[in-house]
């Protein structure tokens, strides 16, 4: 029984050694094949840098002459450059601007349709994304969001005022404290 045995793990390991030797062969070609892509992809942006730093030169057609050279520009005398600098005139006060006719204070609900304040907007709308997210995994204070979602706890307050009024969040208590929780 001991001699089956023995021949039994015998060619269990000269099977799994084959398998083995055949699995290092396989990935021995790709380790190959990925280390001359790296080599292939740092050619390319070697290449790439080399003609972002060299400007193009481009041929001038051969059917035009030559531009005449311009004859040099006359020095200036030597009067005008030892002029000190205190005797020139000082600068002029430019006009004071006229006022902005003042705007009527715009709700934050109609900030995006009147085109003010396209980043609070934004802002407030990131905030709505992140205060939802929060609620799905159960009630939270208005602390607790600002924590969760890193935004300020007055940002966190306006934006659930707007939730609730859209009733996408409702008031709700825990532990005897204000919390806001997605609607059943």
């Amino acid at each position: 029984m001991r001699a089956s045995r023995g021949a039994a793990s015998a060619d269990l390991l000269t099977r799994v050694s084959a398998e083995l030797q055949e699995r290092r062969d396989l990935l021995g070609a790709a380790v190959k094949e990925y280390q001359q892509l790296l080599l292939a992809f740092d050619a390319l942006e070697q290449q790439a840098a080399s003609q972002r730093a060299e400007p193009a030169v481009t041929a001038r057609p051969a059917t035009k002459a030559p531009k005449a050279a311009k004859p040099p520009k006359a020095a200036k005398p030597p009067e005008a450059a030892t002029v000190p600098q205190a005797s020139k005139a000082p600068r002029v006060a430019k006009a004071a601007k006229a006022p902005k006719a003042l705007k009527p204070p715009v709700k934050a609900g109609k900030r995006a349709a009147a085109g003010d304040g396209g980043a609070r907007s934004t802002r407030s709308r990131e905030e709505h994304v992140a205060i939802l997210a929060a609620l799905e995994h159960g009630s939270h204070t208005v602390g607790e969001l600002a924590v969760v979602t890193a935004h300020p706890g007055a940002a966190i307050r306006a934006a659930l005022k707007e939730l609730t009024k859209a009733r996408s969040v409702r008031r709700t208590t825990r532990e005897g404290k204000a919390a806001y929780a997605l609607p059943n």
